[in-house]
């Protein structure tokens, strides 16, 4: 192990929680009559917070002031919070390999600390990290660098001999200002609206959570090869999101809008190296979008009843061409 100490953020890095605060919302928005919201619409907003979710589900018409809701939707959170959220593939072999470096690894989250505590108890974690550090444990969250220098201090470590773990351009920001090296994890709930990961300044990006541990383990800094791929990878996804607005596809019966957010969500969420390679050495033309969402689409099996049709993806590139 090349760090003195590891620091996580929670969601989007260790856990995947969204299933559970997607039933909060939900739950919250049924008690205003209002309808509920797929799991595309909120997935990638989590990291900046409960009351972007909010928004978002209440389309910017909140029927209350934001705190009274927000209060609500913690409360609501409670009942909800330990139902489906669980830790990411790979995530328990790394913590198992960290703990076995007798590495000290801790938890530094904006999330509150009462729903942090029962998710990290739930899934046993409680009596593993060393340190917990929740948004309201100080009275100024990140990206200032004051908790995770806090987490330092409780777990006895020098802030320049650590690392920190994190799925948005705060958590870098807030492990840079605090002086240590920093991994972008881009396989958490990151908005297309984002910068781009690459962008971010991490030392580092992890593609997947199976990538940490040799970001982790190795003691050779990051190849640059392998830095290049990376930051390739996120330009080319950042290149697709942007072909749904230069090229709106026309489906007779489907709003341009509604499919064209479907697309990007596709994107989004769903591409992957293999969509990437697909891609890459073709024009940037309609024809080659076109196939490669077809590509993707097809691949993960995805289908298009989230847009209410029952169509697969090969129907709607036909009717589209």
């Amino acid at each position: 192990m090349k760090y003195e100490g590891i620091l996580f953020d929670l969601d989007g890095t260790l856990i995947d929680s969204a299933p559970d605060l997607l039933a909060t919302l939900n739950a919250l928005l049924a008690r205003y009559q209002c309808p509920p919201v797929e799991l595309s619409a909120v997935r990638n907003s989590i990291s900046q917070g409960s009351a972007q979710l909010l928004k978002i589900g209440f389309k910017h018409e909140l029927p209350k002031d934001m705190q009274v809701l927000r209060q609500e939707f913690l409360d609501l959170y409670q009942t909800y919070n330990t139902r489906c959220t669980e830790l990411f593939a790979d995530i328990a072999a790394l913590l198992s390999s960290i703990e076995t470096s007798q590495t000290p690894w801790a938890i530094v989250t904006n999330k509150p600390t009462k729903a942090t505590l029962s998710i990290v108890a739930h899934l046993g974690l409680d009596q593993r990290t060393a340190a917990i550090v929740c948004g309201d444990t100080l009275p100024i969250a990140k990206p200032d660098p004051s908790p995770i220098l806090l987490a330092c201090d409780r777990m006895g470590v020098k802030a320049d001999n650590c690392v920190y773990l994190g799925d948005a351009a705060t958590d870098i920001e807030a492990g840079k200002a605090a002086n240590m090296a920093t991994i972008a994890c881009a396989y958490g709930y990151i908005s297309p609206e984002a910068p781009a990961v690459n962008t971010w300044g991490a030392d580092a990006i992890a593609l997947c959570p199976a990538d940490l541990h040799a970001l982790l383990f190795e003691t050779s800094p990051l190849k640059r090869e392998e830095k290049k791929r990376m930051n390739d990878f996120e330009k080319d996804r950042q290149t697709l999101l942007n072909f749904p607005e230069k090229f709106p596809i026309k489906i007779f019966g489907l709003d341009d809008e509604v499919f064209t957010a479907a697309v990007k969500d596709i994107i989004a969420n769903h591409v992957d190296e293999q969509d990437i390679l697909s891609w890459q050495n073709k024009t940037s033309s309609k024809g080659n979008y076109l196939a490669i969402t077809v590509h993707i689409m097809a691949r993960s099996q995805l289908q298009l009843d989230a847009i209410y049709l029952d169509l697969t993806a090969s129907d709607c590139v036909k009717m589209a061409l």
